[in-house]
C-alpha cells in the first residue's frame, strides 16, 4: 500500500504540543504518536519535542530526517539526562502559543483530540486545565485489548480528589502557558512531576476540567510495573515531604500516604489483584475501532 503524506491540505490550530524524548524510547512508537497528532483534520502549528540526553541512532536519524522535511516540529537539546521535569520545563519555554497540548511518546491521540479539546477551551474561557478520559491499551499476539479509565471531571471534584490521588491523565491534558509558568511550571519530582504541578495550580486557583470521553489511548502492559518497588516508594516519599512543606497537602492525611507507601512495596502479583477492584477502569475487552485507527496511521508518512 502506498504511503500518504500526512499534514497536506490540514487546518491548524494555536496549539503547541509538548513531549520529552530519551534513550529508553522507541522509534516506533514515537513515530505513532505524532502521526496522531496529524492524522487529524485540525492540526497543531507547533511540536517542541525536547530529547532528554542521548538517543538510539534510528531515532536521532528519524528525527534529523523530519525536522529538514518541515519546521512544523522544533527540536530542543539536553547534552545529558536530566529527567522529565526539566525536559518539560524547558520544552515549555520554546512553545510560541499560550494553549500547549501534552502529549507522550508512546501514546496516541484519539480523533479530533485537539478540535475538541481547543473548542472546549474557547467556549469555557474560565477552564485553564482540561484533561479527559483515556483507554488503556495492551497488545496480545497482534490484537489490541482496551479498558477506560475515568476521572473526576467537575472542578470541585478534582480539587476534592487532588488531596488523595492524581486527579488528571498527564497526556490527555492541554493547558495555558501563563498560568502554568505563574505556578512554577514542571520542576524536578520523579514520577511525580504532573501531580505536584497540579497541587502547585490549585493553590492557585486554577480551573480544572476532564472531558467525559477518551481522548488518548496510554499503553499499558502491566499495571503494577512502574508504580511499584522500592524506588518508586522511595520517590513518593521525597514527594509527600515536598507537599507537606509547600502546604500543598493537609497533615490529616499523612496516614493515608503512609499506608500508600506500603503499598508500593507489597509483592506484585498481589498488587496486579488488587487492581481489578479500581472502580476508575473498566475491564479489558478487544477494541477493533482502536485496531483499525491505528492501522490506517501505519499508512502515513512524513
Amino acid at each position: 500500500m502506498s504511503k500518504k503524506k500526512i499534514y497536506k491540505f490540514k487546518k491548524s490550530l494555536p496549539i503547541s504540543c509538548l513531549c520529552s524524548i530519551y534513550f529508553n524510547t522507541k522509534m516506533e512508537e514515537f513515530s505513532l504518536s505524532l502521526k496522531s497528532l496529524l492524522f487529524q483534520k485540525y492540526i497543531p502549528n507547533q511540536i517542541i519535542v525536547v530529547v532528554d540526553g542521548p538517543i538510539k541512532k534510528n531515532l536521532e536519524k528519524y528525527i534529523e530526517k523530519l525536522t529538514k522535511k518541515n519546521n512544523l516540529i522544533r527540536v530542543i537539546r539536553f547534552k545529558k539526562n536530566q529527567g522529565l521535569g526539566k525536559a518539560l520545563n524547558l520544552g515549555l519555554k520554546y512553545c510560541d502559543n499560550d494553549i500547549v497540548a501534552r502529549f507522550d511518546s508512546d501514546d496516541i491521540n484519539l480523533k479530533r483530540r485537539l478540535e475538541i479539546q481547543y473548542k472546549y477551551l474557547i467556549e469555557n474561557p474560565e477552564i485553564d486545565i482540561l484533561g479527559s478520559y483515556i483507554e488503556e491499551f495492551k497488545i496480545d499476539e497482534n490484537t489490541i485489548f482496551s479498558r477506560l479509565k475515568k476521572v473526576p471531571s467537575s472542578n470541585k471534584s478534582i480539587y476534592k480528589i487532588m488531596d488523595f490521588r492524581n486527579p488528571l491523565n498527564h497526556p490527555s491534558v492541554i493547558f495555558k502557558k501563563k498560568k502554568i509558568l505563574n505556578c512554577g511550571s514542571y520542576i524536578s519530582t520523579q514520577f511525580f512531576e504532573d501531580y505536584h504541578l497540579w497541587l502547585r495550580c490549585r493553590l492557585k486557583n486554577l480551573h480544572f476540567h476532564n472531558l467525559k470521553i477518551p481522548l488518548v489511548a496510554m499503553k499499558r502492559e502491566d499495571s503494577t510495573t512502574r508504580r511499584h518497588g522500592l524506588n518508586y516508594a522511595y520517590c513518593e516519599f521525597e514527594f509527600i515531604k515536598s507537599c507537606i512543606k509547600l502546604n500543598m497537602i493537609s497533615h490529616k492525611f499523612i496516614f493515608f500516604y503512609l499506608i500508600r507507601l506500603l503499598i508500593r512495596l507489597i509483592p506484585k502479583d498481589i498488587l496486579e489483584y488488587l487492581f481489578k477492584f479500581d472502580f476508575r477502569r473498566t475491564n479489558f475487552s478487544q477494541n477493533n475501532k482502536l485496531t483499525k485507527y491505528i492501522k490506517n496511521l501505519n499508512i502515513y508518512t512524513f
